[in-house]
């Protein structure tokens, strides 16, 4: 009887782990950091704070690459950022990639890669 107690516990421990890890790899994720370094495709950012979850944990440095798919906002392309800048990411795991969704570059006085309005000048 214990070890059929035991082979139910593991089973439902598993079953948890797995439908867990399946949520999260469809899950969009975000992370605000430095960028490190610009390639075709790709963008290296220095220890960026991840803001999933609730939690501001640094990852260290990371790599995100983007698709056609991934949006722009605040700048056209990837060619518009350079070492040094800024950028709040948002991104999805796909086949153990970081994708990008949304790419924003953050500029002064703005929070989220947005230009303040004139009401948020003002205030």
């Amino acid at each position: 009887m214990r070890k059929f107690t035991n082979l139910l516990f593991i089973i439902t421990f598993l079953s948890f782990a797995v439908a867990s890890w399946a949520s999260l790899m469809g899950q969009t994720q975000s992370l605000k950091g430095v960028v490190a370094s610009v390639q075709k495709n790709m963008l290296t950012i220095s220890n960026p704070t991840s803001s999933t979850s609730g939690s501001n944990s640094q990852l260290g440095q990371v790599m995100i690459n983007t698709d056609d798919q991934t949006q722009f906002k605040t700048i056209a392309s990837l060619d518009d950022l350079k070492t040094g800048d800024t950028v709040n990411v948002e991104y999805k795991q796909e086949s153990g990639k970081r994708i990008a969704t949304t790419i924003a570059k953050v500029t002064p006085g703005s929070e989220g890669g947005q230009q303040p309005t004139t009401e948020e000048k003002k205030l």
